[in-house]
């Protein structure tokens, strides 16, 4: 009888041993990733709405963005209660000229070959954006469907970006 209770006793604290690292493991890797969800048609064709993605909050804190690099950033406007997390792609770096001409991205009077976008007329008067340092301009592969810095300006790396998309999930 003495046995069965050493016995049971070794299982349960084996057991708590188990919950608790699987605990830590899961609080590590959600310190370092999150999972998002996809909100609207704003990323089409390549991600839609309630596409799940991982991705990587520190990323950024180890090397800067990049073109066409998939972020999550946090959107604050008066018309929110809250802020607003969506997911774009960076077409300007710091430095960066932008126009657009006709419906076209040109950076630095380079006309931007974008194989990701819809075929669509895009309806968005001409204008033309230079990207501070410390900021990107990101927009959305739908870009008749989205709202992005042609309409709020550029973004602050530190403060606005949330993370990297580093993989669609499903």
């Amino acid at each position: 009888m003495r046995m069965m209770t050493e016995l049971n006793r070794k299982t349960l604290f084996s057991y708590i041993r188990w919950v608790l690292v699987t605990m830590l493991v899961i609080s590590v890797f959600f310190h370092f990733f999150m999972l998002a969800r996809v909100k609207g048609e704003s990323m089409a064709p390549g991600y839609h709405d309630g596409d799940r993605v991982l991705v990587s909050r520190f990323y950024y804190d180890l090397q800067a963005p990049e073109y066409n690099d998939l972020v999550i950033i946090q959107y604050t406007s008066s018309n929110l209660a809250a802020p607003s997390l969506m997911i774009k792609r960076v077409v300007g770096l710091p430095g960066d000229h932008l126009e657009f001409r006709d419906g076209k991205l040109y950076r630095n009077e380079v006309l931007v070959e974008e194989p990701y976008l819809l075929d669509q007329d895009v309806t968005f008067p001409d204008r033309h954006v230079i990207v501070l340092e410390g900021e990107v301009f990101v927009m959305g592969d739908n870009r008749d469907n989205s709202i992005d810095s042609r309409h709020f300006g550029c973004i602050d790396i530190q403060s606005q970006i949330i993370g990297k998309v580093i993989w669609k999930l499903f």
